[in-house]
């Protein structure tokens, strides 16, 4: 009886694991049916469907595309050192790009902000990314609108109801105007110092120069290294005495002033300037 027990315990277990194996092959090959019939749907019908990864990807391509044009953009124009440089991943709150003007030492943050992926025909995805510029939040969002179809009777044949699209001109304007707003938060001091400098008002008045002709000994910057505390104070800058601020890469070069004529020379150990020396051995 014992026996006869246990055969009947195997012959059941046997005919379970038939009907389970069986019923996932009924589901693979819906699955398969379903996916075939997909395929073909979306060819006749020219329009793309997208598996959730397929959309991420599609996403974080055009992300890291358009941050990689920003970094090249405050790279440029706005002498920033790069302190954070990382690829588009689906994590709330990930920073992208941050960044760090080199002469007020204000930052800029690329950080995913919010994100939503829906696989279903016909319904769209997004990402939006945050761009801080020092107190300021400014928002850039990407959609992808997965396409859709339906079968036409009459026709005899498949036809799209919704193409899929990737809205990157919307999206690329978005950051055109933090661009433009950039230009606002984070001035370019140094073209604004040489443009002063120059100025026919400073020249009429009588003004000092706002900067040395003096090269950088740092970066080797022509006419950059600035010495009116008025100009710095607008813009915010904090300064020292006999400190020549370089508006190119921040760096701060001692100076003092000649003792025969009062002109400012580099600090290089020496009393007198070139000029007064020369005389002096002419003499």
């Amino acid at each position: 009886e014992a026996a006869t027990t246990t055969e009947a315990a195997t012959t059941t277990e046997a005919a379970t694991a038939d009907e389970a194996e069986n019923e996932v092959d009924d589901i693979s090959y819906e699955e398969y049916e379903a996916e075939l019939e997909n395929y073909f749907a979306t060819l006749e019908a020219n329009v793309s469907v997208l598996s959730e990864d397929q959309i991420a990807r599609e996403l974080e391509d055009a992300v890291d595309l358009a941050v990689d044009d920003f970094y090249e953009f405050i790279s440029d124009n706005n002498d920033f050192e790069i302190i954070e440089n990382r690829s588009m991943s689906f994590e709330k709150e990930r920073i992208l790009l941050c960044a760090k003007q080199n002469i007020t030492h204000k930052i800029i943050k690329v950080v995913v902000d919010d994100f939503q992926i829906d696989d279903t025909r016909g319904q769209s995805s997004k990402v939006v990314i945050r761009f801080v510029l020092e107190d300021e939040s400014h928002f850039a969002e990407l959609t992808y609108t997965n396409g859709d179809y339906e079968y036409n009777e009459y026709q005899g044949n498949y036809m799209p109801l919704i193409q899929d699209v990737l809205e990157l001109s919307e999206f690329s304007k978005m950051i055109e105007d933090i661009k433009n707003t950039i230009i606002d938060v984070f001035p370019t001091l140094l073209e604004e110092a040489r443009s002063e400098n120059n100025s026919y008002f400073s020249i009429k008045e009588g003004e000092d120069s706002i900067l040395l002709e003096d090269d950088c000994p740092e970066c080797g910057e022509e006419e950059c290294l600035c010495i009116s505390k008025s100009f710095l104070n607008k813009a915010g800058i904090e300064h020292s005495e006999n400190i020549a601020l370089c508006l190119k890469c921040g760096q701060g070069i001692e100076y003092s002033h000649c003792l025969r004529c009062d002109s400012i020379m580099l600090d290089d150990g020496e009393e007198l300037c070139e000029a007064c020396q020369d005389f002096i051995e002419n003499e």
